[in-house]
């Protein structure tokens, strides 16, 4: 039997910060970038090759770590579906690493020496 997969954002406070304009602005960036992933592709040597540009129904933003929730066009784009998941999971990634540095820190300056 297959589980219920738990999408990384669901326990985030996202929803109740969502732009109450953000199905109209959804709706521009999808049709400005032509309902097509603008998830950046590179070629077998590494080299840029373009955008992916499978059809996308999924609009992000491009950077969480810039400002938070800056639902400005320029810093949205049209994902596919499986770009949006790999963007997520590594930006999941990301804040785990950050946070288990942060109680690896705090246990080390817990420590009686710096008391």
């Amino acid at each position: 039997m297959l589980g219920v997969m738990r999408m990384p954002w669901s326990s985030s406070d996202r929803k109740k910060r969502f732009n109450k304009g953000w199905a109209k602005v959804r709706l521009k960036v999808l049709e400005r970038d032509g309902y097509r992933c603008q998830w950046p592709v590179t070629d077998v040597d590494g080299f840029p090759a373009g955008i992916c540009g499978r059809p996308a129904n999924e609009v992000d933003h491009m950077n969480q770590s810039m400002v938070r929730d800056d639902d400005r066009l320029s810093r949205l784009w049209s994902l596919c579906h499986e770009h949006h998941n790999v963007k997520t999971q590594v930006e999941s990634t990301r804040g785990k690493r950050r946070a288990a540095e942060r109680r690896r820190d705090a246990a080390f300056f817990d420590h009686p020496a710096f008391k």
